[in-house]
Formats: structure tokens, sequence, C-alpha cells
């Protein structure tokens, strides 16, 4: 052999290392990202379960679950944030991201703000009916009851709902699930969305329908329209969830990550109810989303869920026969 001829590798071998390479981080990768959602996802359900032994504690403390408008602002206490629930009482925002934390889902990947005025990612359960008016108060089929304002005293008990009137069964009403948050509660932090991104996050924002349908008796005609005809996307969910206070929470017309849909055209972005919004959770889990139910048990419901099933889960009092086909 000569001496003189330096030893070394070919232009082949290099590209078969870095082919090698390629593969192995295509393998590797996935893997990684799929441990970080596993971890993510058993922190949000960590989180839910916390809220579901919130809940029950107020149940048992004013004979009524917490399901009004100032729910999130209720439970503090049960959470361990008793000098925050103090401070709101005279206040209406409070910088604290612990509190804020208590109420995101790790998993979802809007940005968040350390201010009480962030948009939750756990909703409370509206059933399958749209929001009627009860006196001063709107009036729900689902696990809420009622929904109404500045309800930090004591007469947030009457608007709350009782066990009793969930004669379905605690272990069969849904309490709680999630939604991913939109660009409302971080409006100063991201640039607004695109076209392209409103008809991407279907988990994020409300589409419009082609046909607007009367009510009463709107919600089973506007199904049909939001599985069949939705049009283009707005720019908001259709609902309002700030910790300050929910105006909307979820509902059961339609299946986990479904799109949400508004009743209302394009062309009349603003002339509509927002009670008269199809919403239904939604996640950045694989697959489906995480259910607390009004017994404090946390199911994970998959996106393929039987509707009547799902439609049966969301009501306290309809008395649906079913079995648990999760």
């Amino acid at each position: 052999m000569d001496r003189s001829q330096r030893a070394g590798v070919s232009l082949v071998e290099v590209l078969v290392v870095i082919a090698i390479l390629g593969i192995l981080m295509a393998i590797i990768l996935p893997a990684v990202q799929n441990v970080r959602e596993t971890s993510r996802k058993s922190s949000c359900q960590n989180r839910m379960r916390q809220l579901g032994l919130a809940f029950a504690n107020v149940e048992s403390a004013h004979r009524a679950f917490p399901t009004n408008r100032d729910v999130y602002k209720q439970i503090l206490p049960h959470l361990g944030h008793q000098a925050n629930y103090d401070f709101l009482i005279n206040n209406s925002r409070v910088s604290s991201p612990e509190v804020v934390q208590e109420f995101s889902c790790p998993s979802d990947t809007m940005p968040i703000i350390a201010e009480f005025g962030q948009l939750a990612s756990y909703r409370l359960n509206e059933g399958t009916k749209f929001g009627e008016q009860s006196g001063q108060h709107k009036h729900y089929n689902g696990f809420q009851k009622f929904n109404s304002y500045n309800l930090l005293d004591q007469s947030f008990v009457s608007l709350n709902t009782p066990a009793s009137a969930i004669t379905d069964g605690l272990s069969q009403t849904a309490a709680l699930s999630e939604r991913l948050r939109y660009r409302e509660g971080t409006r100063y932090l991201i640039a607004e969305p695109t076209p392209t991104t409103l008809a991407r996050e279907t988990g994020r924002y409300a589409w419009f329908i082609s046909e607007p349908q009367p009510s009463p008796g709107a919600e089973l005609p506007m199904r049909e329209q939001c599985q069949h005809h939705r049009t283009v996307p707005s720019d908001w969910d259709g609902g309002h969830a700030p910790l300050t206070g929910a105006d909307r929470g979820y509902n059961h017309l339609l299946g986990p990550n479904h799109p949400a849909c508004i009743n209302a055209v394009s062309s009349n972005r603003w002339g509509y109810s927002s009670e008269e919004t199809i919403l239904p959770p939604s996640s950045s889990h694989r697959g489906g989303v995480n259910v607390l139910f009004a017994d404090g048990s946390l199911h994970f419901i998959q996106n393929q869920v039987d509707l009547d099933v799902w439609m049966a889960l969301g009501t306290r009092s309809n008395n649906e026969p079913f079995q648990h086909q999760f």
C-alpha cells in the first residue's frame, strides 16, 4: 500500500451516514413529541380532577354545585387561593400566574397572560339547548342551570345546580370539559389570525352557516347546517369564558372537536345572538377531549362517540336510557 495515500471516507459513505441519521431523527422526534404531549395531557387531567374536588367541596358546603357565571371565582378557596378570592370581592382582576394555571390546559399552545381576565381552558356543560331567558337569568338544561352576574356573595347558591336537580345521575352527566382558547384573551400578544389560520384552527374559532335558523327550536336544524353547510370561519369562537366571569360554557349538540358554528351568515357577522352558537369541546389531545363528570370522575371521550350518547351525557334530567360507550 502506498504510504503517501491519505486514509478517509468517500462521499458515498458520508451520504449513507447522513441518511441513517435522518432516519433516526424521523423516528425519535415523533416519539419525543408524544412523550411531551402525554405529560401535558396528564397535567391537564390532574387539574381537571382538582376542579372536580373543588366542585364537590362547594356542593358539600352549600348543597349546590357552582355553575353560574362566577364559577371560577367561587371555587378559588377550595383550590388553595383564599387570598385571591378575598381580593376579588372588591376587585375585578388579580395578577396571579398560579391562579391562571389552575384553569389552563398545558396542551393548549395559545399564549396566556398572568391576569384574571385570561380565557379559561375549562368550561361548564350547558346541555343541548341554547340559553333561554328565565327572569333575569339564562336557563340551560345541562350541568349548568343558570347564568347570572355579580354573585360572589351567598346569593349565588340559589342560582347554582343542586345535586337533586341532576336526576339522570351524577355519573351520567358531564360537568366540565375543555375548549381551546382563541385570540380574544391574547389580543395584544399575537397578530390577527389570517383566514388560513382561522380555517385550520377549527377547535378555536366558530364558522358561519349558509342559512340561519329561526328561534326557538333552532338547535337541531342548526346542527344540520353546522355539519354540512358551513361557509367561512369567524375570528372568535361564538362564546366567551374569561376567568372574571364565564358568559358561555360549551354544549353537546355536536361531538368533541367538531367545528363550532354561529347562527348567522358572514355578511351579518354582528347581527346574531351569542347564545345561538354550537360550541363543542375541543382540545390539542389526539383523538378526543377530557370530560369531568358531576360525580368527580374523569373520562377521555373520543371524537367518534355516538352522538345520541353524547347528547344524553349533556343533559341533567332528560332520563335518556343509554350505556357508556366511550
